[in-house]
């Protein structure tokens, strides 16, 4: 994740929000698989984020990511952040080129 800010930080406004829109699908879809309900609070603090910048969004989605994989099983865990990280790696390959 610090790679791809950090490529993004000197990237066009346009792209960059485009890719941190793919972060955000990828980050909201993992939680969604591993939580059984959200709480009002990450709602509307994910909300008022992404009104802010589809990169600050992002940001909370991955702070409620940890939340939610900290009360499942340790392999579960485990799996869907190698998940992650393989996806974000796959991201941040696709624009360095």
């Amino acid at each position: 994740m610090d790679r791809l800010r950090g490529l993004l930080k000197d990237a066009e406004p346009a792209v960059a929000d485009r890719v941190w829109r793919e972060v955000v699908d990828l980050l909201q879809r993992t939680t969604d698989s591993h939580s059984t309900r959200g709480s009002a609070y990450w709602t509307s603090e994910i909300k008022r984020a992404d009104r802010r910048s589809p990169k600050e969004g992002a940001t909370k989605r991955l702070d409620r990511l940890r939340g939610v994989l900290q009360r499942v099983d340790p392999v579960v865990a485990n799996r869907a952040w190698r998940d992650v990280s393989d996806t974000l790696q796959q991201i941040t390959v696709r624009h360095t080129r």
